[in-house]
């Protein structure tokens, strides 16, 4: 394993002796909240790999329980690798009767029934604390901020569910379960971005500050816009040099989930739309925006999506979505958009 701290990734270290064997171990995959890893082992059988899991004991990421054995229906007598879930079902690949070659299995998450304790006779019921009363608290219990919320459908406030990845002074894999629920925890006092994908709708990014803020929970309920044709979508956050069509490397995460966003759903086209405010000469801005479109199709291209797919065109400043008197509407018009011209 490697942590991310700052810009670069720590030296990677082994798991230890308890997870690795004198055979092979292949496919990891760490669940949410980064307690239980999930692996193919062919350590019973040279011949065959079985999905195993154990749970971390503590922070040094080599202290692990002894490795559990999935089990039927699971494992089988083919090999099984690629253990995951997402949105409570379980994906993984056997070659069980399938003349050695892998399939791509799916079966739902069972679900584990936890025995309620009763309550002594002579305890008292605690008050549960209401949102206000929870932010109110200066210090984290476990020195992290636990976030939470619920991913919906914009239009029809159903659940969603989806993907969703928190990434600053650490990486947060998260997975919005069917109700569309999801939490995670997160170090306080940090720069988080958030980015939400789940196919048929379109991505999600923002910045989550909690630079400011010492919070024991902290609540953001996320909307989803769904695929549709001829709506344009704002990309605030990619961002140029001013006057130049020189991206500003803070413009690459929202770029990344423009990509992630046609690769996760193929067979949709897009038109990009460069805008730019009104002030100064209109045949230049017109350049200028026309620029800036080419600069944004050639950074999604290179990360491997059909020139056929993405079309551009500078309007200059012709289409403001704000006044152009002062400089926070002039900033909200120098922008890039694309719209959905075939689903």
């Amino acid at each position: 394993m490697s942590l991310h701290v700052g810009t670069k990734w720590t030296e990677p270290k082994n798991l230890g002796a308890v997870i690795n064997t004198e055979n092979q171990e292949l496919s990891p995959w760490l669940s949410a909240d980064t307690k239980t890893l999930y692996f193919a082992s062919n350590s019973s059988s040279p011949d065959n790999f079985d999905i195993f899991s154990c749970e971390r004991l503590d922070s040094t990421w080599t202290n692990w329980s002894p490795p559990k054995n999935l089990g039927a229906p699971i494992n089988s007598d083919g090999r099984e690798l690629f253990y995951s879930t997402f949105a409570n079902k379980i994906f993984y690949t056997s070659t069980f009767k399938s003349d050695g070659f892998g399939d791509i299995r799916e079966t739902k998450k069972p679900k584990v029934e936890v025995p309620v304790p009763e309550p002594k006779k002579d305890s008292i019921p605690k008050k549960m604390p209401i949102a206000e009363e929870i932010f109110r608290v200066v210090k984290p219990d476990n020195g992290l901020t636990k976030i939470f919320g619920k991913i919906t459908d914009s239009e029809t406030g159903g659940a969603v569910a989806a993907n969703i990845v928190f990434y600053g002074r650490h990486v947060v894999f998260v997975l919005a379960s069917e109700a569309g629920n999801y939490e995670a925890e997160l170090l306080p006092k940090s720069l988080y971005s958030v980015r939400v994908e789940s196919q048929g709708y379109f991505g999600y990014f923002a910045k989550i500050n909690l630079t400011k803020l010492k919070l024991r929970e902290l609540e953001v309920n996320i909307k989803l816009r769904p695929i549709s044709l001829g709506i344009s979508i704002n990309l605030p956050s990619v961002l140029f040099k001013q006057s130049t069509f020189e991206l500003l490397p803070e413009s690459n995460d929202e770029l990344d989930m423009v990509v992630d966003f046609l690769k996760y759903n193929a067979t949709v086209e897009i038109e990009l739309e460069g805008h730019t405010e009104d002030a100064g000469d209109k045949e230049a801005n017109l350049k200028l925006s026309q620029e800036r479109v080419d600069v944004v199709k050639k950074y999604i291209m290179a990360r491997g999506i059909s020139a056929k797919r993405v079309t551009g065109i500078g309007y200059g400043g012709a289409n403001p979505i704000a006044i152009n008197r002062n400089e926070e509407g002039r900033r909200l018009n120098r922008r890039v958009e694309f719209k959905i011209v075939k689903k």
